[in-house]
């Protein structure tokens, strides 16, 4: 019996992508501001299955801009607030 190798599907291993945002800040002056977000991410072994099959295997692609972009704007509102 001959075995094969397969490649995973999903790598569980802790993955890392940075993504540049260009914000326009509107208070006194019109402030543009250029922020690389570095993110460090990993699949739920246990959700795989359903990443799978209702996003396909370019899941990061299509979940990791909306997370980052709520998280972004929330953080930057909260940096505005204290200052």
């Amino acid at each position: 019996m001959v075995t094969r190798l397969r490649s995973p599907l999903f790598p569980l291993r802790i993955n890392e992508k940075s993504i540049n945002y260009i914000l326009l800040l509107i208070i006194s002056d019109l402030q543009t501001i250029n922020i690389t977000l570095r993110i460090l991410y990993r699949a739920r072994a246990e959700l795989l299955p359903k990443f799978f099959t209702n996003l396909g295997l370019d899941y990061e692609e299509r979940v990791l801009p909306l997370i980052t972009n709520e998280i972004l704007k929330s953080v930057v509102q909260l940096v505005l607030i204290q200052h």
